[in-house]
């Protein structure tokens, strides 16, 4: 008889992907509080629910998973605020995909990624709180 195969996000339990989803939001809040983009590698330094690489092929997901969270709850994109260090700056092409699958229009990626930057500023700097 086969064995049933565990479920797991990237490798990753449920509850453990879960709780690196809540822990990834918390931790991108607190950067758009201060009004500040975060490199890849300077967040993934701060979870620790999991450990990820910043080219990580499950970082793509679990930062969608909080885009679309709270997209839902915030009406923005929270994890616009991630960026890339060098190149082009912005956030990755699967950001622009979740995007068009919430609706948005992101026929110009820069104008895009910079007004999602600053509406994310402006939500979650107005609760005044800075961690």
């Amino acid at each position: 008889m086969a064995r049933a195969k565990k479920h797991t996000r990237y490798g990753y339990p449920p509850d453990v992907w879960s709780r690196a989803a809540v822990e990834l939001e918390a931790v991108l809040a607190a950067h758009a509080r201060r009004r500040e983009t975060v490199t890849y590698g300077e967040f993934v330094r701060e979870l620790t629910a999991i450990t990820l690489q910043p080219h990580s092929y499950a970082l793509p997901a679990l930062l969608q998973e909080v885009d679309r969270r709270t997209f839902a709850s915030e009406g923005v994109m929270l994890a616009a605020i991630v960026r890339h260090k060098s190149g082009d700056g912005m956030r990755g092409n699967r950001f622009f995909t979740a995007a068009e699958e919430l609706g948005r229009d992101v026929g110009d990626r820069r104008a895009f990624w910079e007004a999602e930057v600053a509406r994310v500023f402006d939500r979650y700097a107005r609760d005044g709180r800075v961690d």
